[in-house]
């Protein structure tokens, strides 16, 4: 649904992806490097002259760069060049979170900018901690940042000032109708109905148990005189 809403935008905005991984909830700041490491077009293992080299691809004025990337290179794991001593606490999350903003900013300058962080319920707690802070207030550049998260009261306390637009379950006529669409066949009334319980009108899970029922020879499609329509296979139990 971020996607398909993300795609309507015009003019077509550069889009910073971070998808929080289960388990790196204990990897402090991982969602941040991730969203740095976008921002800056950056793959695999970040070192000191990546972090440079992008920061100067941005156009930050050079007198400006070092502490950027003195700012930045921790969550990395890049060597800075600052005071190790002068840059723990809330300090350092002050740094952090300008250099960030920072980024963004420059990145927003060349054009509308959409940062989109999901399964925001696994994200690190340093990381959330200067997401809220990111969010607080009004952004100096035209920036969207969308959040998509399960509920979760942590996340709720970060972000309780967000705009917030609850997605509510698929009721069964349109979790029916989504089955036929995913099949692109009528489907038997009693199929669709074990489908739809099953899933619990999530649109996710409808669509994986269609392709696993497929997938494992349950159900097949037929042509006929009426079209097309799913047939379920004899004597095959309805596992889902």
């Amino acid at each position: 649904m971020a996607a398909a809403a993300i795609s309507r935008l015009a003019p077509a905005p550069r889009v910073v992806r971070v998808e929080c991984a289960f388990g790196s909830s204990d990897v402090p700041h991982a969602a941040v490097a991730e969203l740095v490491r976008d921002a800056l077009g950056l793959e695999g293992g970040v070192r000191r002259h990546d972090l440079e080299k992008g920061v100067a691809a941005l156009g930050i004025p050079e007198g400006k760069r070092a502490a950027l990337v003195d700012a930045l290179a921790p969550i990395f794991g890049a060597e800075g060049s600052g005071d190790a001593g002068a840059d723990a606490g809330a300090g350092r999350t002050e740094r952090l979170t300008g250099a960030v903003r920072t980024v963004l900013g420059a990145l927003a300058r060349r054009g509308p900018v959409v940062v989109w962080v999901d399964a925001v319920q696994f994200m690190d707690p340093p990381s959330r901690e200067l997401m809220a802070r990111l969010v607080e207030g009004e952004l100096e550049a035209p920036i969207l940042v969308v959040f998509g998260t399960r509920p979760d009261e942590r996340v709720e306390s970060a972000l309780r000032e967000a705009l917030r637009i609850e997605v509510s379950e698929l009721a069964p006529p349109d979790a029916a109708r989504l089955v036929e669409a995913r099949f692109g066949a009528r489907v038997p009334p009693e199929l669709a109905a074990a489908i739809t319980q099953r899933a619990g009108g999530s649109p996710f899970f409808l669509l994986e148990l269609c392709d696993a029922l497929l997938e494992k020879g349950v159900v097949r499609i037929e042509e006929g005189p009426e079209g097309r329509r799913v047939v379920r296979k004899p004597g095959v139990p309805l596992a889902l």
